[in-house]
């Protein structure tokens, strides 16, 4: 899991399934990498993730947007920041982002039993 960087927002699209533990991310405010995408470099470097693109942004709107990796390895094609990816199965993380805002307003309580709602 990436640390997080000031009040911002950090999405990343990745190529590979699931980032692996994250034991390469600093855990320090010195040790802290200087952009998403310099945290991200670790992953391709040890060959656990292809490629990424890193869009952060706050309520003002995109503040930086990167690449790292690759978009094919085997050409050695680097990513580029329009990268086109497929993402499939995406209900889990909706479902989970559309509780999460439910919890923010006060609605839903992690506690709960799943039965309260059914």
């Amino acid at each position: 899991m990436l640390r997080s960087i000031g009040p911002w927002l950090v999405l990343v699209c990745s190529l590979a399934d699931a980032l692996p533990a994250a034991e390469a991310v600093a855990t320090t405010p010195a040790q802290a990498p200087a952009t998403a995408a310099a945290a991200l470099q670790p992953f391709v470097d040890r060959r656990e993730l292809a490629g990424a693109v890193v869009l952060v942004a706050d309520r003002r709107g995109v503040l930086d947007v990167e690449s790292v990796g690759f978009a094919d390895v085997a050409a050695g094609r680097p990513m580029q920041q329009d990268a086109v990816f497929w993402i499939a199965s995406q209900t889990k993380p909706m479902t989970a982002v559309a509780l999460m805002m439910l919890v923010e307003e006060g609605k839903v309580a992690l506690d709960d039993p799943v039965e309260k709602y059914l």
